[in-house]
């Protein structure tokens, strides 16, 4: 047994030299293949794209699991006009899930060149499938001016603004849609008190009220839909925040079948107690929208209006 372990101590210095022999090597390896990329890289930018490549051909060889270095390639090939190797080169960067949008629209751009509009139609399925929504390329790329006088590009332009724009195609998010516009703002019927403006903000997903009243005061609402609770919020804001009522969170509570809708928060009382707030905006016709603001010290078994008026729609 002694003379076992013994030869076995006498190994280790022998194979832990013959590890660092193959760490150095793989080490070396890698820096090769790092110094290979950055020339290829650095020739892709000076658009001498045979030398590219060449390089990154190289590169692909060494090591197959590159897959930036395929994707380079592809692009090489692309540029030199080898559209059908840089297909080949991008079908299988795009199988291992690299940059999926941008591989998928490569693809399509490829056999868009190649004349190949079914394929293209394929690709351009896939890139907008992976959520691909550059909807102004798709529409100046000169490589579809061909694929544009298909009816099916229509479908793709579509495609890609719900992809953009999502909120916009959802029916969740246009509950306010009624209220967009310019408006100026009554009471007693006939008195205007002031204007606003009612727009819709990034993308669609939420909406702004911006109110100004004549005699200076504005208050801003935002709208929003948090899908998360699934809930339509209401945060009104003025200038005056710090004082009761001067700021407001409110939730959706109530959406009725004409259209209509009620939010609906608690503020605290000076006397320690709760009051009710809400607010129901119902849109009358195309051009006007009523809205009244009322609030409940007990509980909600009797109501006062503190706000009772109406949106006029400017007429432009």
């Amino acid at each position: 047994m002694k003379s076992i372990v013994n030869s076995a101590l006498k190994s280790l210095p022998i194979l832990a030299l013959l590890l660092l022999t193959r760490s150095s090597a793989t080490a070396a390896a890698a820096a090769n293949l790092d110094s290979l990329f950055a020339q290829g890289a650095a020739l892709l930018q000076q658009e001498k794209w045979p030398q590219a490549a060449s390089v990154f051909e190289d590169i692909v060889k060494q090591d197959t699991s590159q897959t930036q270095a395929a994707f380079l390639l592809g692009q090489a090939y692309y540029m030199m006009r080898e559209y059908r190797k840089a297909a080949a080169t991008w079908e299988k960067v795009e199988a291992r899930d690299y940059r999926t949008q941008t591989v998928r629209y490569n693809l399509a751009s490829a056999y868009a060149q190649m004349r190949d509009s079914e394929k293209a139609f394929t690709w351009l399925a896939q890139a907008l499938e992976a959520g691909f929504s550059r909807v102004e390329i798709l529409k100046s790329d000169t490589v579809f001016a061909a694929l544009r006088l298909d009816e099916r590009f229509a479908k793709v332009l579509e495609l890609a603004d719900q992809n953009a724009r999502p909120c916009e195609y959802e029916s969740t998010y246009r509950v306010l849609d009624f209220w967009l516009g310019d408006w100026e703002v009554f009471v007693n019927e006939n008195q205007p008190i002031g204007t606003s403006r009612i727009e819709k903000l990034v993308n669609g997903c939420a909406l702004e009220e911006r109110f100004e009243q004549n005699d200076g005061f504005v208050g801003v609402n935002l709208f929003y839909f948090n899908n998360i609770s699934g809930e339509w919020k209401m945060i009104w804001v003025t200038g005056a925040a710090p004082a009761l009522g001067g700021l407001k969170e409110k939730v959706m509570a109530v959406r009725s079948d004409d259209g209509g809708v009620r939010f609906l928060c608690e503020l605290p009382a000076q006397d320690g107690g709760t009051i009710l707030d809400r607010s129901t905006i119902t849109p009358r016709s195309a051009d006007r929208v009523d809205m009244v603001i009322q609030q409940s010290r007990d509980g909600g078994d009797n109501w006062m209006t503190t706000f009772a008026g109406y949106y006029q729609r400017v007429k432009k």
